[in-house]
């Protein structure tokens, strides 16, 4: 299983110039894929603050169509909440500061074996965690 990060599923949710690499690399690797909860509050949440209007209302529709691909989102839980714990124990003790939503997508990435695909793989590097970059990754995700 492969965790999609909020910079993969926004690539992909672009209403102009529609990143076609990220996209042939989710080809390869569809069936492996998902996102999670909280992947999902960043997008919705970023949407609504933006002002009513044909822009708020297409990125709500490329949302909408991108989701659908995902029906399940992986949820925050118990067990991802202790793996938060120790992920911010990590970057810490490393000196290496992380957001709330990378630390808890992380967090639900360790606790579930999955990996994570992200352009932003230094924010996630020393946590145990098989990290892919879909910008350069070959169309299979190797």
């Amino acid at each position: 299983m492969i965790i999609l990060d909020t910079n993969v599923l926004t690539a992909l949710m672009q209403v102009e110039n529609t990143e076609r690499r990220v996209e042939r690399w989710l080809r390869g690797v569809a069936e492996q894929s998902t996102v999670t909860s909280i992947t999902r509050a960043e997008i919705l949440s970023g949407i609504a603050l933006l002002p009513r209007g044909n822009r708020r209302t297409a990125l709500r529709d490329a949302a909408d169509r991108a989701f659908a691909s995902f029906p399940e989102a992986l949820s925050f839980d118990h067990s991802s909440a202790a793996e938060y714990a120790a992920v911010l124990e990590i970057r810490k003790a490393a000196g290496r500061p992380i957001s709330v939503q990378d630390a808890m997508i992380a967090a639900i990435a360790r606790q579930t074996g999955a990996g994570l695909a992200t352009r932003n793989t230094k924010d996630f590097d020393g946590l145990g965690l098989r990290l892919v970059d879909p910008w350069t990754a070959g169309p299979t995700g190797a």
